[in-house]
């Protein structure tokens, strides 16, 4: 995943067509290549300690 900044470029990518309206995205990746699904996967231990902080 090729980061530009902060974040990798699929991130932009998914940003930009997500605020078009595109509503459903399907990514289809390799066997053994995990590291996009992991970075757009839900983390609820993420999600609880952001919400705790507000």
């Amino acid at each position: 995943m090729l980061p530009i900044f902060d974040k990798p470029a699929v991130q932009y990518i998914i940003e930009e067509a997500v605020a078009s309206g595109i509503e459903s995205i399907l990514s289809v990746t390799r066997c053994g290549k995990c590291s996009i699904e992991d970075h757009f996967d839900h983390s609820i231990e993420l999600e609880l300690d952001l919400a705790a902080k507000e």
